[in-house]
């Protein structure tokens, strides 16, 4: 089954003031938590592509950035044993 993200204009405006104001101190987060910038701007994007998806199950009278923060540490949990065991050139 295919899912469709319904796409309004107040949905998609306030998911892009959300992004304006939290993507920097993600970003910053990822980058001392993985110490790697490149890796962490993926991973904020790929976090934020997540919680789009999952805007409609997210409660709005809670804060946001807890909520993305943990969609964020999971994807840098998933991340972490890939890159030990990769061999470094």
């Amino acid at each position: 089954m295919e899912m469709t993200l319904e796409r309004t204009p107040i949905r998609e405006q306030e998911f892009e003031s959300l992004v304006r104001g939290h993507h920097r101190p993600l970003r910053a987060y990822l980058a001392l938590r993985l110490r790697d910038g490149t890796l962490a701007e993926d991973l904020a994007q790929e976090a934020f592509l997540t919680a789009y998806r999952k805007f409609d199950s997210f409660d709005r009278a809670l804060p946001f950035y807890p909520w993305l923060r943990a969609i964020a540490e999971n994807l840098a949990r998933n991340e972490l044993p890939h890159r030990r065991t990769q061999p470094h050139d």
